[in-house]
């Protein structure tokens, strides 16, 4: 009998303990989803050059690839800039569109070029929902395509 309420208390501490992980867990990823009140960027990247300069490695890396184009000031609607650039990308049949935004900004003398991914396809950040595979993987061969190639030529900034 003492056996039976010693397996008994072991289960029912185990099932206690399992309890509570999973509500802490899902109440951690709850606080820890996108802002759906924030904005939509999806990333954001940071170059110590110009946007110019920017532009225009976007455009040799796009000219020397047979499945990338590149295109300035496409107008789209976003509060804070009438034009963005997009870069698309034809890979394995399927064609994905990135639409960026560049800022440029002096931060103690030094001029840094930013760039917001606002867009994939279409799909912003809540579009795609707090956890995305298909976004993670679309991000990963934008950042294979594109800022790879731009970090050898220029520092990339954290």
């Amino acid at each position: 009998m003492k056996k039976i309420l010693k397996y008994l208390l072991i289960i029912l501490v185990s099932l206690c303990i399992l309890y509570n992980l999973i509500i802490f867990g899902l109440t951690y990823l709850y606080f820890h989803r996108p802002d759906p009140s924030g904005s939509d960027e999806i990333k954001e990247y940071e170059f110590k050059t110009t946007t110019s300069n920017l532009k225009k490695e976007f455009k040799m890396i796009c000219d020397k690839s047979s499945h990338l184009s590149y295109k300035d000031s496409v107008y789209y609607q976003n509060e804070n800039t009438g034009n963005a650039n997009t870069i698309q990308i034809t890979k394995e049949g399927e064609k994905l569109v990135y639409f960026l935004t560049l800022n440029e900004k002096l931060d103690d003398k030094n001029l840094h070029a930013t760039f917001f991914l606002y867009y994939i396809n279409g799909k912003s950040e809540d579009d795609f929902g707090w956890f995305s595979f298909e976004k993670h993987k679309k991000v990963k061969l934008f950042e294979k395509e594109i800022i790879e190639p731009l970090s050898k030529k220029y520092k990339k900034l954290e």
